[in-house]
Parts: structure tokens; C-alpha cells; sequence
């Protein structure tokens, strides 16, 4: 028969080397954990479809919408980047690509709830048709 001293020091190496191998397995999952999570966290942005400067969450577009009978229609000022006080960045017409007036705007027809615009020109080429 074994020893009861024996079965003591065996019991004894069994329970350390199960709490070494979960200690072990507990930092390994925590160090994956930080290397998944050690860069910063990349925020989804959308660019102004005037100046093309990422728009964090919050940031607004300056828009007057006018819903005339069966239309929808827009007029776009900027972001807080092109448009205002603190305007740094040059506000551009995405149809004609020339710079819009300082007093100017985007006109648009704007689909689906207010997600979609469709930009018909700025003040400058739109007057012109």
C-alpha cells in the first residue's frame, strides 16, 4: 500500500501544476485581449461633400431642406470646417469644381428620408442653366 506522506506530496504537485497552467491560460487570454485592443479605436467617419473633411460623430452639416409638392429639395451650407465662423478648409462644388462663393451654396434634391443627396450644382453653375 502507499504511504500516506507519498499520496499527500503527489496531491500537493498536482493542484500546483493546475494552478500554474490557469494562471498561465488567465494572462494569455488577457494579453490577447490587449493586444487586440492596444491601438486606438478607429472611429467610422463620413467626409462633407463640400471640402472632403472627415466628419466625426456629432460634427453636422449645415442644410435647409425645402419639400415643394412632390420634391425634396436642399440647399448645403458645410460642415463646421467650410462653413461659418472658424472656416478653415475651401468649400468646392462637386459639379463644376470651382470654389463656392462665400455667401453661396449647394443645391440638391435630396431621396430616401434625407440619406441620399443628389447635388444639381452651387449657386454660381446653377444660375447659369
Amino acid at each position: 500500500m502507499v504511504e500516506p506522506a507519498v499520496l499527500l506530496l503527489l496531491a500537493l504537485i498536482v493542484g500546483i501544476l493546475v494552478f500554474v497552467l490557469l494562471k498561465t491560460k488567465k494572462i494569455s487570454t488577457a494579453n490577447s485581449r490587449l493586444s487586440k485592443n492596444d491601438g486606438p479605436v478607429e472611429e467610422r467617419t463620413r467626409p462633407c461633400p463640400l471640402c472632403g473633411t472627415p466628419l466625426k460623430r456629432g460634427e453636422k452639416v449645415k442644410t435647409v431642406v425645402y419639400s415643394v409638392k412632390t420634391d425634396t429639395l436642399a440647399e448645403v451650407y458645410g460642415c463646421p470646417y467650410c462653413y461659418g465662423e472658424n472656416a478653415t478648409a475651401l468649400r468646392i462644388c462637386p459639379v463644376c469644381k470651382k470654389p463656392i462663393a462665400e455667401d453661396g451654396y449647394v443645391i440638391g434634391r435630396m431621396f430616401k428620408e434625407g440619406r441620399h443627396l443628389h447635388v444639381l450644382g452651387c449657386t454660381g453653375c446653377r444660375k447659369r442653366r
